[in-house]
């Protein structure tokens, strides 16, 4: 499995794009034991919040920026996109108390499961209770120091 990484936002300097690698292939490989099934390519691209709030509102009807949209592909071989806006990932950073390097991965991996077909209520209180969240902050700890 390749992990393609692309940045299209030039306020990203300093992207450990090794360690954002890393941690994704060891959550892909954690779900193909968990999914028994092969895991194809995937890209991650990051972009500023002018293209995130023009993509969300094409896509989802909401006229601001996300952290995160995913795209799965049709093709053989390839999982599809996870789009990632590093502003609002900041952003989520400040108001979640953790570092940008957790919010990040944690966004990440969020991406990685709706490709892979995992889905969540949009209802907030009941949010952290949910099998997709339990399964991500578990994950995450487990490869957050990858």
């Amino acid at each position: 499995m390749k992990v393609n990484i692309l940045i299209q936002d030039p306020s990203i300097p300093n992207l450990d794009d090794k360690e954002l690698r890393l941690f994704v292939k060891a959550c892909l490989q954690d779900f193909k034991q968990k999914l028994k099934r092969i895991i194809p390519d995937i890209s991650i691209i990051f972009v500023t919040s002018e293209k995130m709030t023009a993509m969300n509102s094409k896509y989802r009807g909401l006229k601001k920026p996300t952290d995160v949209l995913s795209f799965s592909s049709e093709e053989d071989g390839y999982l599809g996109d996870i789009v990632l806006c590093i502003d609002e990932i900041k952003k989520n950073a400040h108001e979640f108390h953790c570092s940008v390097k957790e919010e990040l991965k944690r966004d990440t991996l969020h991406g990685i499961m709706h490709l892979l077909g995992y889905d969540h209520v949009h209802n907030l209180q009941e949010g952290v209770n949910e099998e997709m969240f339990i399964l991500q902050e578990s994950m995450l700890k487990k490869h957050m120091h990858v």
